[in-house]
């Protein structure tokens, strides 16, 4: 039986969606472990930018410019609180709660609390990519 005609796991999910917070945690500046986990045509709404940002280098508004940006952050790191997975055939969603944690300019820890959706869509080579994004702060 092939494994692109199984049904995902949620822990498949799981992983690929910890293996973005690792991404954001460590790239330090150096987005390419960040922008390859979403599709070619990925669309995303970010936490820190009022702005919709698309994969795609030729654009203003692309994840590479995102992505640099917010690892370069200092101390820059991702915490799950809340963690939800849907799985639907070949896509996933996974939604839930995160805190961007930092260093501000004096040195100090700051934190970002925030909520997120991804959803992710199995790719021909059995790779799940994020074709959608939408992370923004939580309200008061």
């Amino acid at each position: 039986m092939s494994t692109e005609n199984l049904t995902p796991t949620q822990q498949q999910i799981k992983q690929a969606y910890e293996k973005w917070l690792l991404a954001v945690s460590t790239a330090k500046g150096n987005p390419d472990s960040v922008v390859a986990l979403y599709d070619a045509d990925a669309i995303v709404l970010p936490t820190l930018s009022g702005k919709i940002h698309y994969n795609d280098k030729h654009c203003e508004n692309n994840l590479e410019k995102y992505f640099r940006r917010l690892t370069s952050i200092d101390g820059l790191t991702a915490i799950t609180s809340e963690l939800h997975i849907k799985v639907i055939g070949d896509i996933a969603i996974a939604n839930g709660l995160y805190n961007f944690n930092y260093k501000d300019e004096d040195d100090a820890d700051q934190v970002i609390p925030a909520r997120f959706t991804f959803v992710y869509q199995k790719n021909q080579n059995g790779q799940w990519l994020i074709i959608n994004h939408h992370s923004s702060t939580l309200p008061d």
